[in-house]
């Protein structure tokens, strides 16, 4: 027996996109299917079970192509003679979003619960909308689209094999400046200066290796599974050795007092 959802279980979330340099269908389509509920697993084609819908920034939803200009919009008067036309260029001075809210009704089935649907759709000019207190979730098509993101999915590549190469980079020279160091706790101080400016070069390259890692764009799917795995053990060494890394630097800078310079040195090895 199939179990409908019921009235009482209803429950509508508000979603905020930003509309600024968006491509209308993609965009459109995107707000169909939250409009009409069809990102929930309790998806009902005859119930009102879908959320509501912010998009700021509508004065500048792009269209692809010349459609701007081209594209016509037609309706009649009830008149002889009386049907109108305007195209998106000019339908957007005069109410902007307008095109989008076409866009959208056009993609929603007829009827009574396709209008009710389309009072969910709250569209304004500008960063700032009266529905705060909500608190709408933030949609960021980028993220919905591969093909919107295939400049920053390639930045994401280069970025990951820098920070790749500049791991190696500084695990070899944290080892050989680890020799040094060791050669000048032994005594042997001819070692010092190469320490030294080895020392600032490891730390620039690591926490260059460590700011590509943190700006890194998303990855398009997230594919991080349950329990220990490389990823996560990265991410667990990481938290340990970058409060390290910045103590080891401390008191690096601390040790031109003799008196606690053995002291000092074995905490910072």
């Amino acid at each position: 027996m199939t179990n409908f959802l019921k009235k009482s279980e209803l429950n509508n979330a508000w979603y905020l996109i930003d509309g600024k340099n968006a491509i209308i269908g993609r965009l459109a389509s995107v707000i169909a299917k939250i409009l009409r509920g069809k990102h929930k697993t309790t998806f009902t084609p005859h119930m009102d079970n879908g959320d509501f819908v912010v998009v700021k920034n509508v004065e500048s939803i792009r269209f692809t192509g010349k459609k701007l200009e081209d594209k016509k919009y037609y309706r009649h008067t009830g008149y002889p003679g009386g049907i109108k036309e305007i195209n998106p260029l000019k339908l957007n001075e005069k109410k902007p979003g307008e095109s989008l809210k076409l866009a959208v009704k056009r993609m929603l089935p007829g009827g009574p619960l396709a209008k009710k649907q389309l009072t969910k759709l709250k569209l304004y000019t500008g960063e700032s909308h009266p529905h705060e207190a909500q608190n709408p979730k933030i949609i960021e098509l980028s993220k919905l689209n591969k093909k919107n993101r295939q400049k920053e999915l390639i930045v994401r590549k280069k970025m990951l094999k820098a920070h790749q190469i500049i791991g190696y980079i500084t695990f070899a020279g944290m080892i050989y400046q680890g020799i040094l160091g060791g050669k000048m706790y032994n005594g042997d101080y001819s070692v010092y200066n190469t320490h030294k400016t080895l020392g600032k070069i490891v730390s620039v390259s690591y926490f260059t290796g460590a700011g590509l890692s943190l700006f890194t764009p998303p990855p398009l799917v997230s594919r991080e599974r349950e329990g220990l795995n490389n990823i996560k053990l990265h991410k667990i060494f990481a938290n340990i050795h970058v409060p390290a890394m910045i103590i080891t630097n401390v008191y690096a800078d601390k040790q031109h007092d003799a008196d606690k310079y053995r002291e000092l040195s074995l905490i910072h090895i």
